[in-house]
């Protein structure tokens, strides 16, 4: 749970500095990179992913239109490909 928490809390920042990025440039969504360490398949760790979007949309940040996330997946192997998601 803690870590949960520790994401929604990195999203939120996140959402908050884009929001005073966007009041200096109105040019478009910002687009983020998120890489979690772990599977796409993996229920936790897609529920970190969601948490992470929750932060997003708690800070009034709406997914496509403030902001693109881009998910890359390292299969929790720093030797394994990336799996963009």
């Amino acid at each position: 749970m803690r870590r949960r928490e520790f994401i929604t809390l990195i999203g939120a920042s996140v959402a908050t500095w884009s929001l005073a990025v966007r009041a200096q440039q109105a040019k478009g969504p910002v687009r983020l990179g998120f890489l979690p360490v772990g599977l796409p398949d993996n229920k936790y760790d897609q529920s970190l992913v969601e948490a992470f979007r929750q932060g997003l949309r708690s800070a009034g940040l709406v997914e496509g239109q403030d902001v693109v996330l881009d998910v890359i997946w390292s299969k929790g192997d720093p030797n394994e490909t990336v799996v963009k998601h």
